[in-house]
């Protein structure tokens, strides 16, 4: 009996940790997006162009610029929601050096995915003969997994969380 309520007790930890995840992936997506507005800037290099918003218009192309915004908005939020909750799963203890880590994952994983679904080629920035995109978004992604990893950490030491040697979720 006793056992059974402390899984349920780690189980409710995790969902709340997951759930806490959610919230810094929204924040360092903020972060992220604070930064990506240098690339709508009138006369900014087209290299700076928001890529989310060229996915989504590879995507959607009937949509007009305000169903645009609005969507492409939406989903980059969700899916930095999502990232965010996949950090608090995979890292543990949270850092900013692991975010670093997992914003550079998540780079190369749009890179590899993404980007070939909405330029035809993988390019890194080489396809269009144009580093400075994939250098652009590699900055972006930076401010992301460093802000989550600030964000995650901070919670962290708010909680007074502490992992078992499995990386099980402990609160003292």
């Amino acid at each position: 009996m006793r056992q059974n309520l402390q899984l349920q007790h780690e189980y409710k930890e995790e969902v709340d940790r997951a759930g806490r995840g959610a919230g810094w992936g929204l924040m360092a997506t903020s972060v992220m997006t604070l930064v990506m507005v240098v690339g709508v800037i009138p006369g900014a290099p087209a290299a700076f162009r928001p890529f989310p918003v060229v996915l989504v218009h590879h995507a959607l192309p009937m949509l007009g610029p305000l169903a645009l915004t609005i969507v492409t908005v939406l989903l980059h939020f969700a899916y930095g929601g999502l990232a965010g909750v996949i950090f608090a799963y995979l890292a543990r203890p949270m850092s900013v050096g692991r975010g670093l880590a997992y914003g550079l994952a998540l780079w190369l994983v749009m890179e590899v995915t993404f980007v070939p679904w909405g330029f035809g080629t993988i390019e890194f920035g080489l396809g269009r003969g144009d580093p400075w995109s994939a250098l652009f978004n590699l900055v972006l992604h930076l401010a992301y997994g460093g802000s989550l990893g600030w964000f995650g950490a901070r919670d962290e030491r708010w909680h007074h969380v502490v992992f078992d040697g499995a990386d099980r979720l402990r609160v003292a």
